[in-house]
Order: structure tokens, then sequence, then C-alpha cells
């Protein structure tokens, strides 16, 4: 709807399960135990969609290649993953967003997960959470922490919980600066 009203311009929308194991539906309860390695899980995700789902979607569709025209978002789990992947790939992504992320699997040790932020100056971050959300103060945190490394982006607590609605309402509010010309 927001493409047809020329709000928004014409995309791919890519939404891969992001568990990162082909049998993830199946042990995500084990996946998710606190005894699991997180960084792991998180690397099999992100090579997954660097080496096989954006090569599939670039065959399958004509798309643009370059940075400017991809963008990685995600809610919650999904939240975590985009700023994760994207901000250590900005030879890739040129828009790095998190809504409501669940950056408490990270248990406030950001280096193993973020790695060298800094080459991540480049990229238009939002990162956004609501006001009612458990995960308030872990992204509080998280963007006390990028900003001491001199990262630019924008943070927002907005109305609500932990919920799509959430998430919705933000992909909503970020669609229509999505693959056009902005300022940094």
């Amino acid at each position: 709807n927001m493409i047809a009203a020329d709000l928004a311009q014409p995309m791919i929308v890519v939404m891969p399960l992001g568990y990162g194991l082909p049998d993830a539906r199946t042990r995500a309860p084990e996946m998710l135990s606190p005894g699991t390695d997180q960084r792991a899980v998180m690397h099999e995700f992100g090579a997954g969609l660097i080496e096989e789902v954006l090569p599939f979607v670039e065959r399958q569709y004509r798309t643009r290649t370059d940075p400017a025209g991809r963008a990685i978002a995600g809610f919650s789990m999904g939240g975590s993953q985009a700023l994760a992947i994207g901000l250590s790939r900005p030879d890739i992504f040129a828009t790095v967003a998190s809504f409501s992320g669940a950056f408490i699997m990270f248990g406030f040790q950001y280096e193993p997960w973020f790695g060298d932020v800094e080459s991540a100056v480049t990229q238009r971050i939002t990162i956004s959470v609501g006001a009612d959300d458990f995960l308030v103060p872990t992204n509080r945190h998280l963007t006390t922490w990028l900003r001491e490394r001199g990262l630019d982006f924008s943070f927002d607590v907005v109305p609500g919980a932990h919920s799509m609605q959430v998430g919705r309402r933000e992909l909503i509010r970020l669609l229509p600066n999505l693959f056009r010309s902005h300022e940094r």
C-alpha cells in the first residue's frame, strides 16, 4: 500500500527464519536455552543470510546489489541479529534497523557480537524500543556503548510493549526513508 501511494520505493522484502539452522523448528527451544552458544547461532544465521539468501534473491529478481540498495531490519531477536550482522557488513547494507532488539542475549558483552563497529560510520542506523518493553534497559545500554564508539544513529523509545504492533509501526516509519537519497 505504501508503494502504491508513492510513500515508499519499490522493494523486495525477504523474511528468513532467524535461527540459522535447517532444523530450527524442532531445535528452537534447545537453541534458546541458557547453555547454547548464541554467537554460533548468530554466525550460522549471518553466514546463511549473506552466502545463501542474498545470492538466491539476486539470482531470482532484478535487484540492486550495492549497499545503498540494501537494508537489514528486524524485531526482537531479529532486531539484535539485524544490528549485529548489518553493522559488521557496511559493504553490504547501507541501512540497519533494530526494533525492540533482544540485546539481552549479548549479556552486555558487545565486542564478540559487533567487533569493529567503527567501520559502520557510513551507515544509516535506527534503533527503537517500546517504552513498556522489558528490553528498554538493554537497548539503552547498547546505544550508550555504540555512541562511545562514535556511531551516529537514531534511538527512539516509542509507545508500546514487546509486541509486533511496535515492530510494525516502526517498520512503517522506516519504509519511506529506504532507498532514497539521505543526508548522514
